[in-house]
């Protein structure tokens, strides 16, 4: 249903338009017994309404008895509701509910709406923003009609009305400062005093901090913490498309409303960007080593004339500890296996200061391994062969796999003729 909603914050209807812009003409509930069947010239979120499933949909018009604003509630009624006589008793329930509910709102008479001589109706289009009934059965959307133009400044000011006098006030959001807020004053204050405690929050941002329990101060970066969620995502294998979920999304903006989520392209992009970064410190710190280097080279055969292959570099450093790095992963042609591993180690720049190489083949294959070994010394010639060495972990384990099945091969046989029957 979030992605419904994001599609009605884009797309603006007009009059005539779904069961709200009907309601706004008629001056009447409107009832849509399926928004899916519309066309889209009638209903511009049509289909969005087929995308995510949406059935009947109905919309109330409500008009407020202090202010003359107008307001258009738009209900999608439970999917399961679909018979014509459940649609009108579930809307008559709606209509009674707001009556009994709505303090401050009355519905419109079935009889046309008549503005008075000498009264002034306000058109709003402030959003509501969507929510869930209590049964999770249903959302409400509400939005207004099109208004005349107001000025910007209204966006950052609250209009409240006095009580006891009658007067009009503007109130700031930010700060509470409260200004005359009748038309004929003007909004030249209301522009000044919003410059003024724009730049005085601005300062305010810049010097809050909050203590952490990690010692010092926290100040909250946008551009650091999204570099640092992906790469969280790159470190445990997550996927790209997790920015996208809404669970995920409601927990950020719980934790920190500040966060701004990216796109999946934005998370992908970041993620190449910091893996040659740290590809570049990587080679950096390798120039620097003053020990040899031990290739492994994981060949795993499929297809035809396919080979996935995987290079990984083992060394010890210059405070005697083991390390391995993973160089590249790529799929290669059988014919090019040699020139593949030679492209990576001099792409690396350690070509000189191999002098070991361990190569697993899976499933074992004595003609490749013969191909591969007289290929890998005409292109390393200062290794001499002598330290070429093929571990055979994975024919060990295919023997032993083997021998399994052999003993056991009475029973297979009996399973497989128990599945064909």
């Amino acid at each position: 249903m979030q992605g419904f909603v994001h599609a009605c914050e884009q797309l603006f209807l007009n009059p005539g338009h779904g069961a709200a812009g009907k309601a706004y003409i008629t001056k009447q509930t409107s009832l849509e017994p399926d928004v899916k069947k519309m066309h889209v010239s009638k209903y511009p979120l049509a289909h969005h309404a087929r995308k995510y499933n949406l059935n009947a949909a109905v919309a109330i018009l409500l008009r407020s008895t202090g202010d003359d604003y107008i307001y258009i509630l738009e209900f999608f009624l439970p999917i399961l509701v679909k018979e014509s006589s459940e649609q009108q008793e579930l809307v008559e329930k709606l209509k009674l509910t707001i009556k009994q509910t709505c303090k401050s709102l009355r519905m419109f008479s079935k009889k046309p709406f008549i503005r008075k001589r000498g009264s002034k109706v306000v058109k709003n289009n402030d959003k509501i923003e969507p929510a869930p009934d209590p049964d999770g059965n249903m959302f409400i959307i509400c939005g207004g009609n099109k208004r005349q133009k107001v000025s910007e400044v209204w966006k950052h000011f609250d209009k409240v009305k006095d009580k006891e006098n009658g007067a009009v006030w503007a109130i700031c959001k930010r700060c509470q400062k409260k200004y005359p807020g009748e038309s004929r004053k003007g909004t030249s204050n209301l522009h000044k005093h919003l410059r003024s405690c724009s730049k005085k929050g601005q300062r305010d941002a810049k010097q809050h901090t909050l203590p952490s329990d990690l010692g010092g101060n926290f100040v909250f970066d946008q551009e650091r913490s999204r570099l640092n969620f992906v790469r969280m995502i790159m470190k445990l294998g997550f996927p790209l498309d997790m920015v996208q979920n809404e669970f995920f999304k409601t927990f950020v903006c719980d934790l920190q409303p500040k966060f701004q989520l990216c796109s999946q392209d934005i998370v992908q992009a970041d993620a190449l960007s910091i893996y040659r970064q740290e590809k570049e410190k990587l080679m950096k710190y390798i120039d620097n080593l003053s020990s040899l280097f031990s290739i492994t080279i994981d060949l795993q055969s499929y297809g035809d004339n396919k080979i996935t292959c995987c290079l990984t570099m083992h060394f010890i450093d210059d405070g005697w500890r083991m390390n391995k790095k993973i160089l590249a992963f790529r799929s290669i042609e059988h014919d090019y296996m040699n020139e593949a591993v030679k492209d990576v180690l001099v792409e690396w720049n350690i070509i000189e200061k191999v002098h070991f190489m361990f190569a697993e083949i899976a499933p074992p294959n004595s003609q490749m391994t013969r191909e591969f070994r007289s290929k890998l010394v005409s292109q390393f010639p200062h290794m001499n062969g002598d330290l070429l060495c093929f571990s055979c972990y994975a024919q060990t384990l295919e023997l032993l796999a083997r021998d399994g099945f052999y003993e056991i091969k009475d029973v297979l046989n009996k399973i497989r003729a128990v599945l064909n029957m």
